[in-house]
């Protein structure tokens, strides 16, 4: 316990503490997952964090940067009045109250992550601590009950696999998220511990079975050995090579049978429920959903709602998080989201262009590409936490050699 809290030491003993608190994250929601109905700790235990998180960076002594300071308060302001508005002024019942609730949390943590990481009180090597501790946790919390039987499965006959995690849409970008993790540290070293760990992360992306993790894995394994085999000279080429020769001959039933059960569901999707219509079945009828949303919108107060959203008072939700957040926050809300993204992908690419490294941004833009189509990120807690977590990964060299637009913009 005196670990913790040796006043001593104070800096280094609450990043221990955060760096702890964080990597037990996929264990603290698998717990909730068996507690569902009946308790839930996944919420305190992430009001703990940012409580820790905020600790740390008053210990510190750390000066909070005035203008993020004020964009963070405007943004909090911003979504309670239309919350209220919508709800008390207009009288429409909100869809779920923990829904701004959670958004807001994001915002908060990527404010105080953020101002951790550029003044010191964490690094970039506690960023890593923290997401390899949690892909060996998730690993475990995983792979562990699908050994025993146990756990819950997602789709009829069995087929998906979530162990003891409540949401799939969260638990497949979790997922995904650890295993782009896992792929770029192999791309920055081999090594023979991070194969074995990106193998076993996708294969939970093979028994969670939804089109976006599966693809989304494997679409990040194809960049990885692409860029490994093109900027390798011929002795880690082959070696590349003959690694994925193995693992895919090891694990060719279950990659097979994975996407020959994706490809099961696509077809009886399109054929019937979405009158062959390719796009709705890849979008899992959520273009169809956008339709229902806009009506709602144009209902009443179109003016107020178009500019400031319908402050998430919807029975619609699109499940895409671009488009939710027009729907949420309007034009202004989608306008400012846009931007973060767009500051945030600028400062990853410019790293490229400093050390040659593009799959940072590849997987950025994978990560864009899921929010986009699948959602389930920004307005949600478990993950929110881990894109939170990821990006901040990506872009903290930058924070340490002191350019940080993209966060103090």
């Amino acid at each position: 316990m005196n670990l913790f809290i040796d006043l001593k030491n104070n800096k280094f003993n609450i990043q221990l503490l955060f760096i702890t608190l964080c990597s037990l994250l996929p264990f603290v929601d698998s717990i909730n997952g068996v507690l569902s109905g009946h308790a839930s700790i996944g919420s305190v235990y992430k009001i703990l964090l940012l409580a820790v998180l905020g600790l740390s960076l008053i210990l510190s002594k750390v000066k909070p940067n005035h203008i993020k300071l004020k964009v963070l308060a405007i943004l909090v302001l911003y979504i309670t009045i239309i919350v209220l508005c919508n709800s008390k002024v207009f009288g429409d019942s909100i869809l779920s109250n923990s829904i701004p609730i959670k958004m807001i949390f994001n915002i908060v943590f990527f404010f105080l992550l953020s101002e951790a990481l550029v003044n010191n009180v964490l690094s970039k090597q506690s960023l890593f601590m923290i997401l390899n501790n949690s892909s060996w946790v998730f690993i475990v919390c995983f792979l562990i009950p699908y050994i025993l039987g146990l756990g819950n499965t997602i789709y009829a006959h069995g087929m998906g696999y979530k162990a003891f995690f409540i949401s799939q849409n969260e638990l497949s970008f979790v997922l995904l998220a650890l295993c782009l993790f896992a792929a770029y540290e192999l791309h920055v070293k081999i090594t023979v511990v991070r194969v074995i760990q990106l193998v076993l992360l996708a294969m939970c992306g093979f028994l969670i079975n939804t089109k976006s993790t599966i693809f989304g894995c494997l679409l990040a394994i194809v960049i990885l050995v692409f860029e490994k085999i093109k900027k390798s000279d011929l002795r880690i080429k082959l070696i590349t090579l003959g690694v994925v020769l193995v693992f895919a001959f090891i694990f060719k039933n279950l990659l097979f049978s994975s996407i020959g059960s994706v490809i099961a569901r696509f077809t009886s999707l399109k054929s019937n429920y979405y009158n062959g219509s390719i796009l709705t079945a890849i979008l899992s009828g959520r273009n169809l959903y956008i339709q229902s949303a806009w009506t709602y919108l144009v209902k009443k107060h179109f003016l107020f709602r178009f500019i400031f959203g319908n402050g998430f008072c919807t029975k619609y939700l699109v499940e895409m998080d671009f488009v939710d957040m027009f729907f949420f926050m309007g034009i202004i809300g989608e306008a400012i989201f846009i931007y973060f993204m767009y500051r945030l992908g600028k400062n990853i690419y410019k790293m490229k262009e400093q050390d040659g490294c593009r799959i940072r941004f590849f997987y950025f833009c994978i990560v864009l590409a899921f929010m986009f189509i699948t959602g389930h990120v920004i307005f949600m807690a478990m993950s929110g936490t881990y894109f939170v977590l990821f990006c901040c990964y990506l872009i903290s060299n930058q924070m340490d050699q002191g350019d940080t637009e993209d966060v103090r913009a």
